[in-house]
């Protein structure tokens, strides 16, 4: 094994090449495991100046291919969330960009802690292939407008090794590796633009607005030092996104947002985006051209042939009946009043446990698994009236929920404010 210790770990400031040589040797085995748990030991403390986070990405980026689509003739967008329960809008977003003319290359993944996966909620439609070639990966993105696809070996490996060792060690929350891990995916997408999406409150990573700003400042900054337009938005997720949270139920209430009946606070943040990314590119953007692509089904025919595209079949999935024969528990107010708040992680955790992440979940994902949402913050509620509803395949599990001493809503004699969903 190469021994980069002590040179690495005495350096003042980074260079491409000193990173480039750490990401490598670690890549290759040429860096022994406990060597790079030093080396990143090191910088959980130390952090990374900004051009240093830049340099550490694009020595991540270089680890694999980046996918060039300078031969297209519209921008090349992308956004990013850093998650939460009920945190669908990629599945909205990217098919309404896709209608606009934009071109969307989108690389997701799989369920992080208590927050969901865009990929495990696709890979509930029949057929549906979550990993392709960068050849096909590229010929959906010019045929199709938009192709949603999981990490491969060929995109930013380096961060894929880095990312499992950091989880093991229980040290993800790192801004400057973050970072890495995140930018250096979304510009390996070959993308011109991009919007972040910073989630802010009970339910997300980032729950202090001071954290969230911070991220997206450093974030921007890294996209912008590699050429890429960035835009920070922050959103709230102090209480699940839209009426249903889960995977098939989220595919299915995305369907139906691409056809003008998603809930409002969904859609709130899915044309807020949207008008972001289009205002790097444009001068102006009308909000009725956005309503229209809703309205006329063309959005949602976007979804449908990406779906295609990836081998998979809307039928099927419909035929399915995911939302029913399914096992339940109800929670209902005990009294009458207010909805003040929820904990909303805690409630991404349960519904990671019955099969919507990872998290306290060795039986894999189960498309049955959803949670519905029946009241917002600072909706009226009688006693007795239902707050949430879990549902799943397995009624072991739906039984354990039965047991549960949590308080996971907290109800007030009087009416709070209603929470404010977009905060920049």
């Amino acid at each position: 094994m190469q021994n980069i210790f002590p040179d690495i770990l005495d350096k003042e400031s980074y260079s491409y090449e000193d990173f480039s040589s750490v990401v490598n040797g670690y890549l290759s085995k040429t860096i022994s495991e406990l060597d790079m748990q030093s080396w990143i030991k090191y910088i959980f403390k130390r952090g990374m100046s900004i051009n240093e986070s830049a340099q550490y990405t694009k020595s991540i980026i270089d680890t694999g291919m980046r996918v060039n689509f300078s031969d297209l003739g519209a921008p090349v967008v992308d956004k990013h969330s850093t998650g939460g329960v009920g945190d669908k809008v990629s599945l909205v977003l990217g098919p309404l960009l896709a209608a606009y003319g934009y071109y969307v290359p989108m690389i997701v993944g799989t369920s992080l802690g208590h927050t969901g996966g865009t990929l495990d909620k696709l890979c509930s439609i029949p057929g549906y292939q979550p990993y392709l070639s960068i050849e096909d990966f590229k010929r959906n993105v010019h045929e199709v407008g938009i192709s949603i696809m999981g990490q491969t070996e060929d995109i930013c490996p380096g961060d894929k090794k880095i990312y499992e060792l950091r989880d093991r060690m229980n040290m993800i929350d790192s801004y400057p590796l973050i970072c890495g891990s995140i930018m250096s995916k979304k510009i390996a997408e070959g993308i011109d633009t991009l919007v972040l999406d910073i989630k802010t409150g009970s339910g997300a990573f980032m729950y202090r607005l001071d954290m969230a700003k911070n991220l997206g400042k450093l974030l921007k900054e890294i996209g912008e030092l590699n050429d890429v337009k960035v835009k920070v938005a922050i959103t709230d997720m102090s209480q699940p996104l839209g009426n249903y949270s889960g995977i098939a139920c989220e595919v299915i209430e995305s369907m139906e947002a691409l056809k003008g009946n998603g809930p409002k606070d969904l859609m709130d943040v899915v044309y807020y985006l949207a008008k972001q990314i289009i205002l790097m590119n444009e001068n102006e953007v009308s909000d009725q051209k956005l309503q229209e692509l809703i309205n006329s089904g063309e959005a949602h025919q976007k979804f449908i042939n990406m779906v295609e595209a990836h081998g998979g079949s809307i039928e099927k999935f419909n035929q399915l009946n995911y939302q029913n024969e399914n096992f339940k528990y109800t929670m209902h107010a005990d009294r009458d009043g207010y909805v003040k708040s929820f904990q909303t992680k805690r409630i991404g955790e349960i519904l990671s446990s019955i099969g919507g992440g990872s998290l306290n979940n060795k039986d894999g994902i189960d498309s049955h698994s959803s949670l519905k949402t029946f009241k917002k913050i600072s909706d009226e509620v009688s006693r007795g009236e239902s707050i949430l509803e879990f549902c799943c395949a397995s009624e072991g599990k739906i039984n354990n929920l039965r047991e549960l001493t949590d308080e996971l809503f907290e109800i007030s004699e009087s009416q709070c404010q209603k929470q404010k969903l977009i905060y920049q």
